[in-house]
């Protein structure tokens, strides 16, 4: 491979090192040499560790020993459900991309983290472990990730985030989360916890041409205390599961406003645990009854063919990620996304940052110059694990006419047919997925589905429409009203198989199209 020497500056001490790193592709968990085993040239360096077998974090002498996040004191299980806390293993994807944890520091260390990517997932988790104490409580932590450009550089890595549909053309360069309340009822914010943040990062099929020293990662975490959280008409004093919004006010959650977000949730026995009664939604998190019943059905029927190797694509769900972690006793959902409405009401009584915020990173996959001061990632592979490029115009047509059976003498009734047409250009499916180069060298990646998706205006139905785009409705003797569609999204379903015998991980995403509509009688 490829050697890249790096000129580096380490946050915690701020020492301009010089190192040479050779990544070493793991494709087996019998293969012990991975991306922490890189060759150094001078004794400072970033210090990478083994984080799966490891008992305590690296920290420097005189220090109190720091417990990894899954077991131990302040373990992350107050947060988050088992599957998704023990979902950390390197033969399942987990690459180290940065750490300031440390063994050779000079001082102790101040609030450090460190950050884990899947290749074949394409998360990101940031594992922060709070040191600083606070005198200040707090309902709720919002956090951000967002991306910052040089003049004519755009970036859709953060188009994943958000709400169910991908919208290609709305600005997802800063997305906020409002993290739920701990499931074990503690307070949100306390010192000597760790903390836990998931994104999932979209493909960039550009990102290997961009000047690296122009796109910048930035990340931040804030308290603040809310009176009120409004979900789908329904007040709450609390929520269970994290809500975000892309937005370019810096205020987002910060103050009383009303606001499109989504809800994510992670892992399915989270969700098995915030079920209160399957048959009529009724749930935990107080969020409307059919919205939680559409997508418990929606990831029953998607788990629940898991064993045939091919899961049926989930109609209900427009963006979720399925699987992948070897020691679940059933495919987990990762991540799992919807749009909502969500209002926060009543005033702020206190708010502010974590200390030492924002927190900014090269990006992985750009082209970094090997001059670039600063801190560059462990890992170097571009991010994400596909993209849709295609953007056509889509014309769907409702034509209504009249039909006789010629073939029923006895039933000589003539009778009005409706049928709608989803015009999409071919070339518009599998020819403009884009998927990571990187990937394909560690795993096998098919789309396993794809298909034409409308919803009509009362966002309560779904039509799935054939691949040549034609349906067949008949309103006039069932008496349904015509459907009156103001979505149309194209849905695929992606599998990506590793190649070291890792469970296979499905990623579903649904893009929104633009469309016109025409009628014909």
């Amino acid at each position: 491979m490829k050697k890249l020497t790096f000129l580096l500056v380490l946050l915690s001490g701020a020492v301009l090192v010089s190192c040479t790193k050779e990544p070493v592709e793991v494709l087996s968990s019998n293969v012990t040499a991975d991306y922490e085993a890189e060759a150094l040239t001078k004794a400072v360096s970033p210090e990478s560790f083994n984080w799966e077998t490891a008992d305590w974090m690296p920290t420097p002498p005189g220090q109190s020993k720091i417990p990894v996040p899954w077991v131990g004191q302040g373990s992350l299980s107050g947060f988050y459900k088992m599957d998704v806390v023990q979902d950390y293993k390197k033969v399942d994807g987990w690459r180290l991309v940065y750490s300031t944890f440390s063994s050779k520091s000079t001082a102790p260390l101040s609030n450090p983290y460190f950050v884990l990517y899947n290749v074949y997932r394409g998360l990101l988790r940031i594992y922060l472990y709070v040191t600083t104490p606070f005198v200040n409580s707090s309902t709720y932590l919002s956090d951000c990730l967002y991306i910052e450009t040089g003049a004519g550089i755009e970036t859709n890595m953060l188009d994943y985030l958000g709400g169910g549909m991908v919208d290609k053309k709305a600005d997802k360069s800063r997305y906020r989360q409002i993290q739920p309340a701990p499931l074990n009822g503690g307070a949100p914010l306390a010192s000597e916890r760790w903390y836990m943040m998931e994104y999932e990062i979209a493909y960039d099929p550009n990102l290997s041409e961009v000047d690296g020293n122009n796109i910048l990662m930035h990340w931040y975490l804030n308290y603040c205390n809310v009176d009120e959280i409004n979900l789908n008409g329904t007040g709450t004093s609390e929520i269970k599961g994290t809500i975000g919004v892309s937005s370019d006010d810096n205020n987002a959650f910060d103050k009383n406003q009303s606001l499109e977000g989504a809800f994510a949730i992670s892992g399915l026995m989270f969700m098995d645990e915030m079920t209160e009664n399957a048959t009529t939604g009724a749930n935990k998190l107080n969020i409307n009854n059919s919205v939680f019943k559409a997508l418990l059905n929606g990831v029953t029927t998607a788990v629940n063919s898991f064993g045939s190797g091919i899961p049926k694509i989930a109609l209900n769900i427009f963006n979720a990620v399925f699987g992948g972690a070897s020691d679940n006793p059933s495919p987990s959902v990762v991540s799992l996304k919807e749009d909502m409405q969500m209002n926060t009401n009543g005033n702020i009584t206190s708010w502010g940052s974590f200390p030492s915020m924002p927190i900014t990173w090269w990006i992985p996959g750009s082209d970094l110059s090997t001059v670039s001061t600063g801190y560059i990632p462990l890992y170097d592979e571009p991010m994400g694990v596909f993209y849709w490029t295609g953007d056509p115009d889509v014309v769907v047509r409702h034509i209504t006419t009249t039909y006789q059976d010629q073939d029923d003498a006895s039933f000589p009734i003539v009778y009005k047919v409706h049928y709608i047409n989803v015009n999409l250009p071919q070339g518009h499916y599998l020819d403009e997925i884009v998927i990571n180069p990187y990937l394909k060298t560690i795993a096998k990646v098919t789309v396993e589905s794809y298909k034409l998706l409308a919803i009509d205006t009362e966002k309560n139905r779904i039509y799935e429409f054939p691949l040549e785009g034609m349906m067949h409705d008949n309103p006039y003797i069932a008496n349904d009203p015509v459907p009156a569609f103001d979505e149309v999204a194209v849905q695929f379903l992606v599998k990506v198989q590793p190649k070291n015998g890792a469970p296979a991980s499905y990623i579903q995403k649904t893009f929104r199209l633009n469309y016109t509509i025409q009628y014909k009688y």
